[in-house]
C-alpha cells in the first residue's frame, strides 16, 4: 500500500471514479517523491483499446529537467498514437459486432480526436499556469527555473511552453528585459517577470 498521505480518508469521500483516480495518483506521486527523492514525477494514463476506461497509469520519475522534457515529448507522441490506435480498434470492433463497415475510417473523423482535445486543454492550462507562476517585477526569475514547473504539471512539450512564453511577451503580459533581437523564443538564462 501507499505509505504516505491522507489518501484513505480522501478516497472514502470521493464522489466519482475520476476523483478516486486523482487521489490515488497524487498519493502514489507523493510516495515516489518521498522514497525516490525525485524532483519530477509525471503520470500518463493508458486507456483500454476499445473502451473509454483506464487500463493503468504509467509513472515516470526523474531528477533532471532534461528528463522531464524528454518524457513530455514522448508522452505527447504516445497519446497521439494511442488515440489513433484506439479509434481504429473501435471501428474494427463496431464492424465485427454489427457486420457493417463504417463510412469513416476512424472514430476520430466522426467525433474528434480525444488526444487533441486533451492536449488543447493542457495547452490552455499551461498558459494560465505560466502567467500564475511568473513573479512580479520585484522578484524576477530565470526562464530556466520556470519552464520545468509548467512541464511538471501539464502535458505539453518544452517547445510549446517556449512559444507560450513568446506569445505572452508579445501580448505584453510577460516582460523579458534582456530579450535579444531575432530571438523567437526565450533562452534559459533570460530573466522574466509578469507585467503589473
Amino acid at each position: 500500500m501507499l505509505p504516505f498521505g491522507e489518501w484513505r480518508d480522501k478516497l472514502l469521500d470521493a464522489q466519482s471514479s475520476d476523483q478516486r483516480k486523482l487521489i490515488l495518483i497524487n498519493a502514489f506521486t507523493e510516495s515516489l517523491t518521498a522514497l525516490g527523492g525525485y524532483k519530477h514525477i509525471c503520470e500518463t494514463t493508458i486507456l483500454r483499446p476499445n473502451r473509454d476506461r483506464p487500463l493503468y497509469s504509467l509513472f515516470y520519475g526523474t531528477q533532471h529537467d532534461t528528463g522531464l522534457e524528454v518524457f513530455r515529448g514522448c508522452q505527447v507522441k504516445a497519446l497521439e498514437t494511442q488515440a489513433t490506435t484506439r479509434a481504429a480498434t473501435k471501428v474494427g470492433h463496431a464492424e465485427q459486432k454489427t457486420g457493417q463497415s463504417e463510412l469513416f475510417s476512424s472514430f476520430n473523423e466522426m467525433s474528434g480526436n480525444e488526444a487533441q482535445d486533451f492536449l488543447d486543454a493542457e495547452y490552455a492550462n499551461a498558459c494560465e499556469l505560466l502567467l500564475t507562476l511568473a513573479p512580479d517585477e520585484k522578484a524576477p526569475i530565470k526562464y530556466k527555473n520556470l519552464w520545468p514547473q509548467v512541464l511538471a504539471r501539464h502535458v505539453v512539450r518544452r517547445p510549446t511552453v517556449n512559444q507560450i512564453a513568446a506569445d505572452l511577451r508579445k501580448k505584453g503580459l510577460l516582460v523579458f528585459p534582456g530579450w535579444e533581437a531575432k530571438k523567437r523564443v526565450p533562452q534559459p538564462e533570460y530573466i522574466l517577470f509578469r507585467k503589473s
